[in-house]
């Protein structure tokens, strides 16, 4: 059955068992949603990095913080290969608290004036924000403060080489292939 509304509501057996290819195209359909034990096993065999984003919105934060970190730690994501990031800096604060030495990147809807201290106070590794807000005079404050720069949710090749180009690290699309095949 396809499924529509907020996951919050829904139980887990409930979100598995939706159709979630679907309601996109009938070539996807029969498409299921993984767990983050499933697709982290996944990424682990395609020898990928994972930006995981906590999406708190009104759940049990250090619950979801310490099950999270304990799935990916079970499944061996660490420092190394592991980046949580999450528009929530106090479930980020949590994160820190649990792990002081993995990678978390804030998230901002646009530039805030708070960065730099919240970046500093939770000794963010990276800062990522909507691209429209990235101008490059704060790709290169951000840099200068010692953080990576991650752009959402890049779909167009212009956007993707204008921020390139003015020194932004990386980029987060729906359409990944549509960038890599014409920047890689």
């Amino acid at each position: 059955p396809t499924r529509s509304g907020a996951t919050r509501y829904m139980s887990f057996k409930q979100i598995q068992e939706a159709d979630a290819g679907l309601p996109f195209s009938p070539d996807f359909k029969d498409t299921r949603v993984p767990s983050l034990k499933q697709t982290l096993r996944l990424l682990r065999s395609l020898g990928c990095r994972l930006n995981l984003e906590l999406k708190t919105d009104g759940e049990d934060v250090p619950t979801l913080v310490q099950q999270t970190l304990a799935c990916c730690a079970a499944e061996g994501f660490g420092k190394a290969d592991l980046l949580v990031s999450s528009f929530d800096h106090d479930a980020l604060a949590l994160v820190r608290q649990a792990e002081a030495d993995l990678p978390i990147g804030l998230l901002y809807w646009q530039n805030a004036p708070d960065w730099q201290q919240k970046a500093k106070a939770l000794k963010a590794s990276t800062l990522h924000m909507d691209y429209k807000s990235f101008a490059p005079d704060l790709i290169t404050q951000a840099k200068a403060a010692g953080l990576g720069t991650f752009a959402y949710t890049v779909n167009e090749l212009a956007d993707a080489q204008a921020l390139l180009d003015a020194g932004l690290n990386g980029l987060i699309s729906d359409d990944p292939e549509l960038l890599m095949s014409a920047l890689c």
